[in-house]
């Protein structure tokens, strides 16, 4: 896929940036993530298209494991419930900072910007948006071998309404995480969350990608490359 689109990687909507990477350069090491994304896709009277699915993709050979750190098991009504203790704090693997803005609406209104936790699970993280420690909403994100990928559901503005959010939604602009290297020992075996190849290519960079998927069914698609040493 990286190969067919590489020239939708040139032409990604204006303004759109996606940057992803790793903080180790050493292969076969425990390692974090870096992302930091704006999303800039727009219709042509303006408006912000709505993502609806993002797929990562990390470099072959990349390895996770859920049980560096404790998990969590709640969803969007455990939050709505109990608020952002819905998860123990020692499942935290994640920080950041996201922005949203209305579309599908007379007038674009905001960045309104947002707190942003991710908490580990079994079978990846979610991502949990909160406003002074007040929940808002959340998004699974999905571990499928070395890809990752998630499917916002729409944040209509009218809170009762449901997609296709007919008085228009929130859209997310910005979204900044990072994730840092995480290991432990359980039963005298090391489980780290993240660990790089176990070798550089000759190129000396790893290959990550991020194809974030709209309303429309219009695609971006971002290629990024992390520095490794041989």
């Amino acid at each position: 896929m990286i190969a067919a689109g590489a020239g939708t990687a040139v032409a990604t909507s204006p303004g759109s940036t996606d940057e992803l990477r790793l903080t180790t350069t050493k292969p076969g090491t425990p390692t974090g993530l870096v992302a930091s994304e704006v999303f800039n896709a727009r219709y042509p009277n303006g408006q912000l298209k709505p993502l609806r699915h993002s797929l990562v993709g990390f470099p072959k050979g990349t390895a996770f494991d859920a049980q560096a750190a404790d998990t969590c098991a709640a969803g969007d009504s455990d939050f709505r419930a109990r608020g952002m203790s819905a998860c123990p704090a020692s499942s935290k693997i994640g920080y950041g900072h996201a922005t949203a803005v209305t579309t599908g609406t007379l007038v674009e209104l905001g960045p309104f910007g947002f707190d942003v936790t991710v908490f580990g699970r079994k079978d990846g993280s979610i991502i949990v948006f909160s406003s002074h420690g007040l929940y808002l909403s959340s998004a699974l994100v999905r571990a499928d071998g070395r890809f990752q990928h998630t499917s916002p559901r729409p944040n209509c503005i009218v809170v009762v309404e449901q997609s296709p959010c007919p008085h228009g939604e929130f859209a997310p602009r910005s979204l900044t995480v990072t994730i840092p290297a995480r290991s432990r020992v359980i039963h005298g075996r090391r489980h780290s969350l993240i660990t790089t190849p176990r070798t550089c290519p000759r190129t000396r960079r790893w290959t990550l990608f991020d194809k974030h998927t709209f309303a429309d069914r219009s695609f971006d698609l971002f290629v990024n490359h992390s520095p490794c040493r041989r």
